[in-house]
């Protein structure tokens, strides 16, 4: 009996250590699941959290991209959309970047931009927390929408209000000039009155009020110039381009002219006209009868020894002078008709024009290349255009209000030699007595007028000329557009 008893405390007691095991067990797989299942929350939790660490940094990366997109459509020099596009290319709105402005540790997200085209970019972040992280991106656009409304007006300039306007130097040693004159030229003693007797009445105009320029050999208490400051948009046009001769076809030659002993021709010319010689002499008269239309002559060899040329009708006759140019003892070219009916064009094989002994010509003029001479009573009315180095008038000639614009050109007046009206040129020199005295041009509309340097004549402030601009504000800026967030892998 008393062994069975203890057989039954070995069991119990076999029991209770299976049952603390299987307990154990139990524990151990309950800690075991636990810790998975809050190492498996943690990772989830931290995987989700990278997302939304990658959509904040994105969404900080497209403000910031937006702000400098729209401080580029504000600068000043972005105007137009060429400037927009321009601007856009710049590789400061595409610099890598990390955001970490986040309360939880270690979070934080990579980020970037991806120009697309000129109008698209792509950003990319790619968010971190711990071991975790998520990528994302979106495409944004961008659309320009005009920043200003222009208003164009063409504004012809005006003619430097000047007697005399040089780019280089002015000398004045006797005569007399009435009105301002003006030089661009910068060097020391560039403009010189000498003192030998000027009689000049008007005011000195320089380039940055540079005293220096101006150089006065006339005791100060007979003479002192008054110096004042040239305004900047005052410089020297370039001389209109040389129109191109004509094409002429067999019916549209003539023959030569050769006229003598006091004989007289009428010429009809309907539209264009080719001659390879005109020639007179012995005070003879030629007519060119070209009716109430636009006609253009085209003469190789022109050659005035002693003759005048008369136009008849109403309209305007252009004359192209090719290879030689001759007007001599009196002779006489439109004398008694209207300047801006006729104007002559000199090809550059013309290396000199000479007009004196009281010969008279009413036209515009234009010498490619020629070097300009009037002198001993020879008279022209009309504007005067050459590309040439010399332009000189010397004599008793008289020339009243005209452009003379020689920009290439010493312009010399001495003699006797007298103008009314403006000149410009590269140099300026009066010598010998004669006289310039500033008047508005007469002759302003035309191929060989102030309208062909894109002037208007004016005697005021004047103006810079050309095409004026006015920009008015849309208060406009530019749109933008988002795409689809997309996560990346």
């Amino acid at each position: 009996m008393k062994e069975f008893k203890n057989n039954e405390k070995g069991y119990v007691l076999i029991g209770v250590i299976a049952t603390f095991v299987i307990l154990s067990i139990l524990s151990l797989t309950m800690i075991t699941l636990s810790a998975a299942s809050f190492k498996t929350s943690t990772t989830e939790k931290n995987n989700q959290s990278a997302f939304y660490i990658a959509e904040a940094g994105l969404n900080y990366q497209e403000q910031q991209l937006k702000n400098k997109i729209i401080k580029i459509y504000e600068a000043n020099n972005v105007e137009t959309e060429d400037d927009f596009i321009r601007e856009l290319s710049s590789d400061v709105l595409f610099p890598d970047a990390t955001y970490d402005d986040f309360e939880q540790e270690n979070a934080y997200a990579e980020l970037s931009v991806e120009k697309l085209s000129d109008y698209q970019f792509k950003i990319y972040s790619k968010g971190y927390v711990g071991k975790e992280s998520r990528s994302l991106s979106r495409v944004v656009g961008v659309e320009w929408q005009d920043k200003y409304q222009f208003i164009e007006e063409n504004v012809p300039a005006e003619l430097p209000p000047f007697a005399v306007f040089t780019s280089g130097s002015f000398s004045m040693k006797s005569g007399t000039i009435n009105g301002d004159i003006a030089s661009t030229e910068t060097a020391p003693d560039s403009v010189v009155f000498h003192n030998s007797g000027p009689n000049f009445n008007g005011e000195v105009y320089v380039k940055d009020e540079n005293i220096n320029i101006v150089k006065n050999y006339v005791n100060e208490d007979e003479f002192t110039p008054s110096i004042k400051l040239l305004d900047k948009k005052y410089t020297v046009p370039e001389l209109p381009e040389f129109p191109q001769i004509p094409e002429v076809n067999d019916s549209e030659r003539y023959d030569s002219v050769s006229l003598s002993g006091n004989q007289m021709k009428t010429i009809e010319i309907s539209e264009l006209g080719y001659f390879e010689e005109v020639k007179l002499q012995n005070n003879t008269k030629l007519t060119l009868d070209i009716g109430n239309q636009d006609t253009e002559i085209i003469v190789d060899k022109f050659d005035i020894e002693n003759g005048h040329i008369y136009i008849k009708g109403e309209g305007n006759l252009t004359l192209y002078i090719v290879d030689y140019f001759n007007i001599d003892n009196g002779s006489t070219i439109n004398q008694n008709g209207k300047v801006k009916q006729l104007n002559i064009f000199m090809k550059n094989n013309i290396e000199e024009v000479t007009i004196d002994g009281s010969q008279k010509i009413n036209a515009s003029l234009y010498a490619e290349n020629a070097n300009i001479y009037l002198t001993a009573g020879g008279g022209f009315k009309g504007n005067i255009f050459t590309g040439g180095t010399e332009f000189s008038i010397t004599g008793g000639s008289s020339n009243n209000a005209q452009l003379f614009f020689a920009p290439n050109a010493h312009f010399k007046v001495k003699e006797g030699g007298k103008i009314r009206g403006k000149i410009i040129a590269e140099k300026f020199k009066m010598s010998g007595g004669g006289s310039v005295t500033f008047e508005e041009i007469h002759y302003t509309d035309g191929p060989i007028s102030p309208s062909a340097l894109n002037m208007e004549n004016s005697s005021g402030e004047g103006s810079g000329g050309g095409t004026i601009v006015e920009k008015i504000s849309t208060g406009n800026s530019p749109s933008f557009s988002g795409g689809s967030l997309e996560e990346n892998d």
